[in-house]
């Protein structure tokens, strides 16, 4: 799959880019109403972005992720905030990767290009 992209300056100038599917990385602005899938019997569930995870679980993150060969790209991930998850009626806080994330109507989508 090729996305064409347009690529507007200053001046208006436009250039037009054709672009591998692979090199196109959805962002999602911080407050931006989405829903995130969770499993087959939770299925979809509304959720609000951050611009990080809170402290707390952030450094729990990073000591997961010293002790392991792998860690976690935050640029394949996305910070969300579960409301009214099942878990109990707190929030649940965490990191999912960006595809298993959609938009709401109200939230404008943002692409980042890597060329």
């Amino acid at each position: 799959i090729v996305y064409v992209v347009r690529l507007t300056d200053g001046d208006r100038n436009q250039v037009f880019f054709r672009v591998p599917s692979h090199n196109v990385v959805r962002v999602f602005p911080e407050g931006c109403f989405v829903e995130v899938y969770r499993d087959a019997s939770r299925g979809w569930e509304l959720a609000t972005v951050l611009t990080a995870l809170p402290e707390e679980l952030l450094a729990t993150e990073m000591e997961v992720a010293d002790n392991s060969s792998e860690d976690m790209d935050t640029v394949e991930t996305v910070p969300v905030c579960l409301a009214n998850s099942s878990n109990h009626g707190a929030d649940l806080c965490m990191r999912v990767p960006y595809y298993l994330v959609r938009l709401r109507k109200s939230c404008p989508a943002i692409c980042h290009v890597f060329i």
